[in-house]
C-alpha cells in the first residue's frame, strides 16, 4: 500500500487493528499516525518503506510509549535525500543501528562519513564496513555526485532513548560541551518536548542550502517552531550534568510547521541577508522580553555558530556573537550594534520582517555608518548595499529609538482638531504615512502624507481624545488631539 497523505490509525474501542499484507511505502510528504491503543500489522516481507526525495519525505508516528503495537514482518527502511555537490550535512539513522555500506550502496568513493568527538574536539573518518547509531549525529560530505539517497534499513526507531549518558563537556581544547546528536526516528521530533536538563535551551541544525546554521530557542529561529526533521543530526551544548531522552511523546509530523508558521511572536524583528555573489544567506533575530538582559541569557538566547567561508553571516556584535538575541526592553537597548561577515567583494542585501509584532510608536531603524543612511524598517524593509570581503563589527547598528536621528522636518509639523476634523500641518515634504488611534488603540485612519500644506482628517468616532502618529525616513512623531 502506498500512503501519499495522512492516514490516522485510530486507537477507540475494541483495540482496532490494521493489517496490510503487501507491506506499506509512504510517499515523501505521506504519513501515518498509529494513535496509542491502536495497532499496525504489515505481514509479507515488503515491510515498511518511508520514502524521501527532492520534495520531501515521508512520516511515520507511532504514539504508543514503547512502541508494541506495531508489527512489521518484513524490511523496515527510511530514507533521507542528501542534495548538493561539495556540500555538507548532518544526518542520524531512523534504526536502531545499520552498516555505512547498507546506506550508502553506491558512490561510496564519492561520500565520507564522519562523527565528532567533543573530548578531543576532532572529527573521524568512517569506514563502509561500520556501524552508526541512532541519537547520534555524523556529518556527510558530497564529492563529484550531485544527490544521493541515504537507506536506514533496521529496526525502526521508536519508544525511549536516553543519550544523556554519552554526552561530555570538556574545556579547550576539548569541545567546550558541543555534541552532534540525532533524531532517532522516521518522524520529526519537537526540541521543546524532548526530556532533558544540563543543556543550553537552544538547539543548532547545519542548513545546507544556505551554508549557515538554523538555531531555535524558545519560539525565535529559524528551525521553525523548534521541529527537527527526520533522519537530521544537530548539535547541543552540554552546560551541567545532562540528561537527553528521546521520547515518543515528543515525535511530530512535519505537518505541524503549519501550526507554528502561524503562531505569531511580539516584539520580534528577523533581518535576513542575501548576496550576488551566491545562493547562501543568513538571519538574525532580534526580540524583546522582560525576563532576559542585555547580556547572554541562556534560556533565551542563541550564539552564532559560524557559517560557510563564501557565504554572508549576520549577528549581534560582542562576546559572544549571537544568532538570537533578546533584549529586555527597547528603552534600555537602543541601539544594538550588528556584525556582518560578507564572503565576497559583491553586493548584500538586508531584509527586515516582524516590525508589525512591536507596538506601533516603536521605531525601528537600521544605520549603516559607512553611508550614513538610517532607514525607517518600517517604512523601507529591503537595504542593499556594497561590501568587500571580511568581518565588520562597527558598520550597521539596529536603532529602537529617534535619538541621534535627523528630526528637523518634524520639528515644524503641528496638529488640531475642531468641528471633529483634525488637521494635520506639514511644513515641508515628507515621505511616510500619518496615522489616527482612538483611546483603545484601534486604528481608525491611516494614509500616505500628502504634500506640504494642511492636510484634513475627518474623524466620525466619539469625541474624546485621539493619537495622530507620523511615521517617516526621519523618525516618528505623536500627538494626542481632543476631538469634540
Amino acid at each position: 500500500m502506498k500512503i501519499k497523505t495522512l492516514i490516522t490509525i485510530l486507537a477507540i474501542i475494541g483495540s482496532p487493528q490494521l493489517f496490510f499484507g503487501q507491506g506499506i511505502t509512504i510517499q515523501p510528504g505521506g504519513m501515518i499516525t498509529v494513535q496509542n491503543g491502536a495497532k499496525l500489522t504489515a505481514t509479507g516481507t515488503a515491510g515498511i518503506t518511508v520514502k524521501s526525495d527532492v520534495n520531501g519525505t515521508g512520516s511515520f508516528l507511532d504514539q504508543n510509549a514503547t512502541g508494541a503495537n506495531v508489527t512489521f514482518g518484513g524490511t523496515q527502511t527510511v530514507e533521507r535525500y542528501l542534495s548538493g555537490d561539495a556540500e555538507y550535512h548532518i544526518f542520524s539513522p531512523s534504526v536502531v543501528s545499520v552498516d555505512l555500506g547498507t546506506v550508502f550502496p553506491t558512490n561510496q568513493s564519492n561520500i565520507w562519513v564522519r562523527d565528532y568527538t567533543e573530548a578531543t574536539n576532532t572529527y573521524t573518518n568512517h569506514i563502509y564496513s561500520e556501524s552508526i547509531t541512532q541519537g547520534k549525529g555524523y556529518t556527510v560530505f558530497l564529492s563529484g555526485i550531485s544527490s544521493t539517497t541515504a537507506n536506514f534499513t533496521g529496526t525502526l526507531g521508536t519508544g525511549d532513548l536516553a543519550i544523556g549518558s554519552s554526552l561530555t563537556q570538556t574545556a579547550n581544547p576539548g569541545g567546550d560541551g558541543w555534541n552532534m546528536v540525532g533524531n532517532p526516528y522516521p518522524s520529526a521530533i519537537s526540541w521543546d518536548a524532548l526530556t532533558k536538563s544540563g543543556l543550553l535551551a537552544s538547539v543548532y541544525v547545519w542548513n545546507a542550502a544556505t551554508a549557515n546554521w538554523k538555531s531555535y530557542v524558545d519560539g525565535p529561529g529559524g528551525l521553525t517552531g523548534g521541529i527537527i526533521p527526520s533522519g537530521q543530526g544537530f548539535f547541543v551544548q552540554v552546560t551541567s550534568s545532562p540528561t537527553l531522552t528521546f521520547t515518543n511523546a515528543a515525535r511530530v509530523h512535519s505537518a505541524s510547521l503549519l501550526y507554528y508558521k502561524s503562531t505569531q511572536l511580539s516584539n520580534l524583528l528577523t533581518l535576513a541577508v542575501t548576496t550576488d555573489a551566491n545562493t547562501y544567506s543568513d538571519k538574525l533575530f532580534v526580540y524583546f522580553d522582560s525576563r532576559a538582559t542585555a547580556g547572554f541569557d541562556p534560556d533565551y538566547d542563541a550564539y552564532k555558530l559560524r557559517g560557510d567561508a563564501t557565504a554572508p553571516e549576520l549577528f549581534t556584535a560582542g562576546n559572544p556573537i549571537l544568532s538570537i538575541d533578546a533584549r529586555t526592553s527597547p528603552q534600555e537597548s537602543p541601539v544594538i550594534p550588528l556584525g556582518f561577515k560578507a564572503g565576497a567583494d559583491a553586493g548584500y542585501t538586508f531584509t527586515a520582517e516582524g516590525m508589525e509584532s512591536f507596538p506601533f510608536n516603536t521605531p525601528i531603524f537600521l544605520e549603516d555608518k559607512v553611508t550614513g543612511a538610517k532607514i525607517n524598517l518600517r517604512q523601507n524593509p529591503v537595504y542593499t548595499f556594497q561590501s568587500t570581503k571580511g568581518e565588520f563589527s562597527n558598520r550597521f547598528n539596529l536603532l529602537f529609538s529617534t535619538v541621534g536621528i535627523e528630526e528637523n522636518e518634524l520639528a515644524g509639523v503641528s496638529t488640531y482638531a475642531k468641528d471633529k476634523i483634525i488637521y494635520l500641518k506639514t511644513p515641508v515634504a515628507l515621505n511616510g504615512t500619518v496615522s489616527v488611534y482612538n483611546i483603545i488603540g484601534q486604528c481608525i485612519f491611516r494614509q500616505q502624507l500628502q504634500s506640504p500644506g494642511i492636510m484634513t482628517i475627518p474623524v466620525n468616532g466619539t469625541t474624546g481624545t485621539y493619537l495622530v502618529s507620523l511615521v517617516t525616513e526621519n523618525g516618528v512623531k505623536s500627538r494626542k488631539v481632543f476631538v469634540n
